[in-house]
């Protein structure tokens, strides 16, 4: 693999490498351009917090900001889905919570049954 740093190769030299061994391309590319830049997280770049969601009013809020954002252009229509995605994860979340939360107290204050062998008007 050759180094770019280290040996320069001119133009028609290089030309010739990569039509030789098309393969290096990607590794030739890393050597000359800069890193990737990390994707931003959408719901940042508009500052919004999804972790601290709590109430559905919450998450009304945060989707007509969304809709908003894309109306301005300022967010991609993909990058909102991403957020209604992950708005509605938290809403299902919050939603079996709650189930488990009645039911654990339905557990732990039962209703009272009547007992077996004692019918109502018998003494």
């Amino acid at each position: 693999m050759p180094d770019l740093a280290a040996r320069q190769l001119g133009a028609p030299a290089l030309s010739d490498l990569l039509d030789r061994k098309p393969h290096l391309l990607r590794h030739l590319a890393a050597q000359l351009l800069p890193p990737p830049l990390t994707a931003i997280d959408p719901a940042a770049r508009l500052g919004i917090d999804l972790s601290s969601l709590r109430t559905v009013e919450d998450l009304r809020q945060v989707l007509a900001t969304v809709l908003a954002a894309v109306a301005r252009g300022d967010i991609t229509p993909a990058e909102a889905a991403h957020i209604a995605e992950r708005v509605d994860a938290r809403l299902r979340a919050a939603r079996r919570l709650a189930r488990r939360a009645e039911s654990a107290d339905r557990n732990h204050h039962p209703t009272p049954r009547p007992q077996p062998g004692r019918h109502l008007g018998t003494v």
